[in-house]
């Protein structure tokens, strides 16, 4: 027998943010998320095992340092742009994409698990506008993956 959504402790909604700063030399400044992800347990499951499916919708920020080592143009690198006239495209911080993840995940037995997951993340701001996304990207980003989790 299966619970009503509203009796079980996995369906509900987790606002949660991260801020990260870089340890090594590649960028200074910190990075952060806010999101919010919607939980639901399928009641059907898969296969008579547990089903759990989450979506969600974030905004990544972005230090300026953080903007400019991935997202800036200057040096040598601007003879690949000359769209840019020898101008360094030097990119701000602030809001750099919104985030939509997915995912799903099935109780195998209990101690293994698989779960399907994907992310559409839309740059925004300065990160879209960046000579190296507008000419050899896309402010359009998707990443899909799977794994087998193990608890012990």
């Amino acid at each position: 027998m299966h619970a009503a959504p509203g009796n079980n402790p996995m369906h509900k909604i987790v606002f949660s943010g991260d801020a990260a700063w870089s340890t090594n030399t590649v960028y200074t400044g910190a990075v952060g998320n806010v999101r919010a992800t919607y939980f639901y347990p399928f009641p059907q499951g898969l296969g008579g095992k547990p089903l759990l499916g989450s979506a969600g919708f974030g905004l990544f920020f972005a230090s300026d340092h953080f903007n400019q080592r991935y997202f800036g143009i200057e040096g040598p690198d601007l003879a690949l742009y000359p769209e840019l006239g020898g101008v360094p495209f030097r990119p701000d911080g602030g809001l750099a994409s919104i985030r939509i993840p997915v995912s799903l995940t099935s109780q195998i037995d209990p101690h293994w698990s698989l779960t399907v997951a994907g992310r559409y993340e839309r740059l925004l701001n300065d990160a879209a506008d960046s000579p190296i996304v507008r000419t050899r990207g896309n402010e359009n980003q998707r990443t899909l993956g799977a794994a087998i989790n193990y608890y012990f």
